[in-house]
């Protein structure tokens, strides 16, 4: 068993991410005030904005080791549940993930990650983003790694038809705050799923029902209680930032570690393994505070794959 608090700020994102020293000296006042409820070497986790604004949990990394916590920037938590969920979407809509085709929408940290974890799983990776070097690095760092998935580029200018890029691919995963630059609602083609988990969340939650965007980064942890309620209800579906953050606390094997700057892939597989060793598992389908059924992505998903077969014959 576990037990622990959720410490929120009053900072604004427009804060957060124009007043750095301010923002960063937030940061400390949060861990000096864990450090004196927790017990040494307990672990904090970093959600929404804040391994943004922290340099993934870097900048403050040596200020909580001094104070004697731990913290994690929750990205290993928030892979497993994307990861999770392109299985989950394989399964609904019969359709072999080696035989998917998934488009990545932005190109920074976690697009990067999501694509070394997905690019030997499937059969085919899209990489969308406004910056073309930023595309370039992570398709030199796969093709070095020998990645398996054919890899295509999508640099967005005003000339790319983005309903058509998207078209290609069995659903999208939207891993930017910079959406706005890159998709806008009328992009996003019929039967399409996007996993949102953009920071800010940036594309609309009020769709037709054929164009579902699901809350990214959502991991269950049965019979948990949580009182707060971080926008979708209060439930045992937690954002997988804390998923990470339960499951370090529950290691006592000292094993798995705790992730600040970039993500180690091979603290990625030993953690994989430990959120199902412990019966954590994919979340609810949710659009905001919505409950998506399972038979409605199920539909959209077989619909998905229709239009994809015409199109791709």
């Amino acid at each position: 068993m576990a037990h622990g608090l959720v410490l929120s700020s009053f900072y604004l994102p427009e804060m957060l991410l124009s007043k750095n020293k301010e923002t960063l000296k937030e940061a400390r006042r949060c861990i000096e005030f864990s450090s004196k409820v927790l017990k040494n070497n307990s672990y904090v986790g970093l959600g929404a904005l804040w391994p943004v604004v922290t340099a993934r949990g870097s900048a403050i990394k040596k200020y909580s080791r001094e104070r004697k916590v731990r913290i994690t920037n929750g990205h290993v938590g928030t892979l497993i549940s994307l990861d999770f969920m392109a299985s989950k979407l394989s399964e609904l809509s019969g359709i072999d993930l080696k035989d998917f085709k998934i488009v990545i929408i932005g190109a920074g940290k976690m697009g990067a990650n999501i694509s070394r974890v997905l690019v030997n799983k499937i059969k085919c990776l899209g990489l969308v983003d406004i910056n073309q070097k930023r595309l370039d690095r992570i398709e030199q760092e796969l093709v070095k790694n020998g990645k398996s998935a054919a890899i295509n580029k999508f640099v967005r200018s005003g000339s790319t038809n983005m309903r058509e890029v998207l078209d290609k691919y069995h659903f999208g995963i939207c891993v930017t705050s910079n959406v706005r630059s890159i998709l806008k609602a009328q992009d996003i083609p019929d039967n399409f799923i996007i996993i949102d988990d953009s920071r800010p969340e940036a594309i609309s939650r009020s769709l037709t029902d054929n164009k579902i965007i699901l809350e990214g980064g959502f991991i269950k942890i049965k019979n948990s209680c949580t009182n707060y309620d971080y926008g979708f209800g209060m439930d045992d579906n937690v954002f997988g930032c804390l998923a990470e953050t339960y499951a370090l606390s529950l290691d006592k094997s000292d094993d798995l570690k705790a992730t600040t700057g970039d993500v180690d892939i091979y603290n990625y597989r030993r953690m994989y393994e430990f959120f199902k060793d412990i019966g954590l598992e994919l979340g609810d389908y949710k659009s905001g505070d919505d409950t998506v059924s399972a038979e409605t992505i199920k539909q959209v998903m077989k619909q998905r794959v229709t239009i994809w077969m015409q199109q791709n014959v």
